[in-house]
């Protein structure tokens, strides 16, 4: 039996909205216009606008996929009502909460929230972060608390730009 593979067979992903886009876009710039031409620079720029409207599911798909396993996936993330639901109404009460817990975390723009009295800092110390801390350390008279080494790291950590 033969089986076909290709991913046009497949759900409509981001990855392949990508890939679809850069195929569109070569074939198109190989063209010299006329009707074809112009339908594929439309279809790149609907492209461009689906994957700018990212509205978080492949991110909630691949995490559901993660934490329930890929067989157990298949069924659960069966979408309904033309793609906009889940026919698992605990799924779909899942993906609602992730898509306003989204929403609360990215208003009005694609920058978190940091509450008050957060700070945002980088994963890795960087080199100055460090020098801070060793310096602050040297400076501490014994090692009961780490603030004084911690405000130093904080206070050497990069900022961010502030936009108005």
């Amino acid at each position: 039996m033969k089986t076909n593979n290709h991913p046009a067979h497949s759900p409509l992903t981001s990855r392949r909205l990508h890939q679809m886009r850069d195929i569109l876009s070569k074939a198109a710039a190989q063209r010299d216009g006329g009707d074809i031409g112009y339908a594929m620079s439309d279809a790149v720029k609907l492209i461009n606008e689906v994957l700018s409207s990212d509205d978080g599911r492949d991110q909630f798909e691949e995490w559901f996929k993660f934490h329930y396993g890929n067989e157990h996936s298949i069924v659960k993330l069966h979408r309904a009502n033309g793609g906009a639901n889940y026919r698992d109404p605990h799924v779909d009460l899942a993906w609602i909460a992730w898509k306003d817990s989204r929403a609360a975390m990215l208003p009005a723009g694609s920058s978190p929230v940091i509450p008050d009295g957060w700070v945002m800092v980088p994963i890795e110390p960087t080199v100055e972060m460090r020098k801070a801390f060793h310096k602050a350390n040297d400076e501490a008279d014994s090692f009961v608390s780490p603030d004084h080494q911690w405000d130093a790291m904080l206070a050497a950590a990069p900022q961010q730009e502030v936009l108005l």
